[in-house]
């Protein structure tokens, strides 16, 4: 019993931390995914869980977003059903892959998004530049799906992608990227717990003990966000990321 409330109050913490950090700077599900390995689930369950309490998040976001009647939003909502339809096929691969190759295929992926988050973006807009304006575009779908699907398969990192893929390929300005970002991944969140829900897969005690520390602390990072510290917390989640990841290929 004591264990149990121990592992709620972890998995909460880290919902907050997570949920904090996601707002400003992303990368949210490189903390939430391995508390929840930490605690004893299986790297299924830990996904479905991580799907079913990250969905808080967007929706908020995409909540205050219909409220301010941003100018991009209703132009991006027409891809929600998209993004819902490819993020489920990504949960339903993930369903079929053997869980002995997800423990590996996990901290994998997980690293490769931890690279993109990481490396500074003017490398990434650097290295496309030289592409026509209609290939950047087609790149930029072809990438916005890609990442939908993967937000099912795994889902760690993926408002990062999808707002690292805006403002390269189409070069938008970080808070246009971030708004059609949120709406995207409100989506493929939608989607991936659609699947895991219908195979049982969620463990709704530790996901509610998440949902109320990602709520608080997406409400934290918002006020804070208007401080401008965007490059201490990106330093933070890296920290962070590093050491959780380390840990996570460690017991791999």
């Amino acid at each position: 019993m004591e264990s149990e409330v121990a592992a709620l109050l972890m998995l909460g913490l880290a919902a907050c931390i997570a949920g904090f950090f996601d707002v400003i700077a992303g990368g949210g599900g490189l903390i939430t995914v391995p508390a929840l390995l930490a605690v004893g689930l299986s790297p299924l369950q830990a996904i479905a869980t991580n799907k079913a309490q990250a969905m808080f998040g967007p929706l908020v976001s995409v909540t205050t977003l219909c409220r301010a009647d941003h100018p991009l939003l209703k132009p991006t909502l027409k891809w929600l059903p998209v993004a819902i339809v490819f993020s489920a096929i990504g949960a339903l691969t993930a369903t079929a892959v053997d869980e002995s190759t997800f423990r590996y295929l996990i901290p994998l992926l997980m690293s490769l998004v931890f690279v993109v988050f990481v490396m500074p973006r003017v490398w990434i807009e650097k290295s496309t530049a030289y592409l026509p304006l209609r290939v950047r575009r087609v790149f930029y779908r072809i990438n916005m799906l890609g990442v939908a699907f993967y937000d099912g398969l795994l889902g760690s990192g993926a408002g990062t992608l999808y707002a690292t893929n805006g403002y390269v390929f189409k070069s938008q300005s970080a808070t246009d990227a971030t708004v059609v970002a949120k709406v995207w991944n409100l989506g493929s969140n939608v989607g991936g717990f659609a699947i895991f829900f219908a195979g049982s897969l969620i463990n709704f005690k530790f996901a509610l003990a998440m949902i109320i520390g990602q709520l608080l602390g997406s409400y934290a990072g918002s006020r804070f966000l208007l401080r401008d510290n965007q490059a201490v917390i990106r330093l933070i989640v890296v920290l962070m990321s590093c050491a959780l990841l380390a840990r996570f290929w460690f017991e791999s």
